[in-house]
């Protein structure tokens, strides 16, 4: 008699039903087991909505599937509205003519998404990853499922785990998948020089799978070779589809109207892929090679929660984001700082003894809840491209996850574990190739050998010889730093006309200066307000 609940979903199916309650899954994404309760699932980090007569809950895994809520008091009611497409709630709700909060777009342009639960809408939220939202006759409250901020602390010399023991459990929850993986005409699995989707490829391979296609994109020198490589030794069919100017143009219009659909108005999309995915959608698909229906997609996406990081990255990442602010006028980094501000005072609040005096502890559980959690959303999305195509990330599961929450990220990174355990079987396997693009020179490095090695005299025409080298290599694998700002200009320039509150050339002289995610969270932002000034 109090609370009203109204479900809007494109993209869940009914799993399980009797006269009582109702189970939803994610379409797209495949259940290891026919038979399962929503605590299994929340251990997997599978997102679910359960139904009964006494509650609604909804939680949307560690793959992050956004689930959007907003409400309405109406005849002392209290009406929730729910759906897991952005725009499919704001045509139910009128929302489009809601005011963008101006620290929101601000937040969004610097870090590629909007902050906790907030969207570009005002009073349109998100339920965050790892969270399960959960509505009843008391009203709707936020539940943690998956402990973000740290168990304890501790610098110990013993193993939190052995790498024998992460690849055996690697090897276990890929295993529940293989019944499944067999019923698929094809596997496709994206394959990089890297660590994480070469350790997928390779278990696969050692539990008998052969239906794989394996592809790589981007420029051919960089991680083509390597992913090549590996595909051959183990005997699975390579598809490489470069990434060219004449290429990117002829999707740049196809890109910038998607945007808004794959934004979901309130994260920065993954778009490096889309070119590749149109690509090969051709090359198997529209020549009648396999059905959408018979595929489904492996990735190797995992978050550094388990490889780790060192503590001068988030450092240096927190100096970048207060330098790159004195780009702006002065309303843009008080906006920005205090969002940060705020955002570190109520994680003090929630996790008082994580803290520790340390404000690069309280950065790392900001970094993990706002990146690594979101990351692999705007993937998701791009995948749907395909059709009725499946899709997993096997390596995104709870019980990989929980041995690494008792150490902080720089000894996970310092110790290797997850590194270890990989390398040990691509060893045995003879597919343990170097990674190209991770043994560039860094101009740190390439100091402290000049001030050991070269006469004095001789500094300055080295440091001219390393920087015209340096300039000539790739920046990132795809050449996005040269493709996006061609986005940039077409999707604002053309137009004529001023989306943002600030001026556009300063704006871009700070973008030409960033990572090529700059580039795309500015033009998503720009696109995105435009397309709701034109319901307003």
């Amino acid at each position: 008699n109090k609370v009203l609940v109204t479900l809007l979903l494109k993209n869940y199916n009914n799993f399980s039903q009797n006269r009582n309650t109702s189970l939803y899954t994610l379409a797209d994404t495949i259940y290891p087991y026919d038979k399962f309760q929503p605590s299994y699932l929340e251990l997997k980090g599978l997102p679910y909505i359960y139904i009964s007569p006494e509650k609604v809950e909804i939680f949307t895994g560690f793959y992050f599937a956004p689930i959007f809520y907003t409400f309405k008091f109406s005849n002392k009611i209290t009406h929730y509205i729910i759906s897991d497409d952005i725009f499919q709630l704001l045509y139910f709700t009128k929302h489009f003519k809601a005011h963008i909060s101006e620290h929101v777009y601000y937040e969004f342009l610097e870090f590629g998404y909007c902050l906790a639960n907030k969207t570009l809408i005002n009073n349109v939220h998100t339920i965050e990853p790892g969270e399960k939202l959960v509505i009843d006759s008391n009203g709707l409250r936020c539940k943690p499922i998956f402990p973000y901020e740290f168990l304890n602390f501790r610098d110990t010399k013993e193993e939190i785990i052995e790498p024998e023991e992460l690849l055996e459990l690697i090897f276990n929850i890929i295993r529940e998948y293989v019944d499944h993986l067999k019923m698929k005409k094809i596997i496709l699995i994206p394959l990089s020089a890297g660590i994480d989707s070469r350790l997928v490829t390779s278990i696969l391979y050692l539990l008998g799978l052969n239906n794989i296609v394996t592809y790589t994109y981007g420029l051919k020198d960089t991680e083509y070779p390597v992913a090549r490589e590996i595909a051959r030794m183990l005997g699975y069919e390579h598809i490489f589809i470069q990434y060219t100017t004449e290429l990117f143009q002829k999707y740049i219009r196809e890109i910038i109207n998607n945007l808004p659909k794959f934004s979901q108005l309130f994260i920065s999309p993954n778009i490096q892929e889309y070119i590749a995915i149109r690509e090969l959608s051709k090359l198997l698909f529209q020549k009648d090679k396999y059905n959408p229906g018979e595929c489904i997609i492996v990735t190797g996406d995992v978050p550094n929660l388990i490889v780790g990081k060192t503590p001068p990255h988030c450092v240096n990442n927190i100096n970048d984001i207060l330098a790159g602010l004195s780009n702006f006028f002065p309303p843009y980094p008080k906006s920005l700082i205090k969002t940060i501000r705020d955002y570190v005072i109520r994680l003090a609040a929630k996790y008082p003894y994580v803290i520790g005096g340390s404000i690069l502890r309280c950065y790392e559980i900001m970094h993990l809840r706002e990146r690594y959690y979101k990351f692999v959303l705007p993937l998701r999305v791009l995948y749907r491209l395909f059709g009725p195509t499946k899709y997993i990330a096997p390596l995104i599961d709870g019980r990989i996850f929980i041995p690494f929450l008792n150490i902080p990220w720089s000894i996970r990174y310092k110790r290797g574990i997850y590194k270890k355990a990989a390398f040990k079987l691509f060893k045995d396997l003879g597919i343990d190739l170097k990674d190209p693009t991770k043994g560039a020179i860094t101009f740190n490095s390439f100091r402290e050998y000049l001030i050991m090695h070269v006469p004095l005299r001789f500094q300055v025409k080295f440091v001219k010889l390393f920087f015209r080298r340096y300039y000539q290599l790739p920046r990132d694998a795809c050449n996005l730093h040269k493709y996006y700002p061609e986005i940039l200009k077409k999707s604002l320039y053309e137009r004529k006309i001023k989306i943002l509150p600030y001026n556009i050339k300063c704006a871009s002289e700070y973008l030409y200066k960033r990572a090529p995610r700059h580039f795309i969270a500015f033009i998503s932002l720009a696109t995105l307000l435009r397309y709701c000034q034109l319901f307003t």
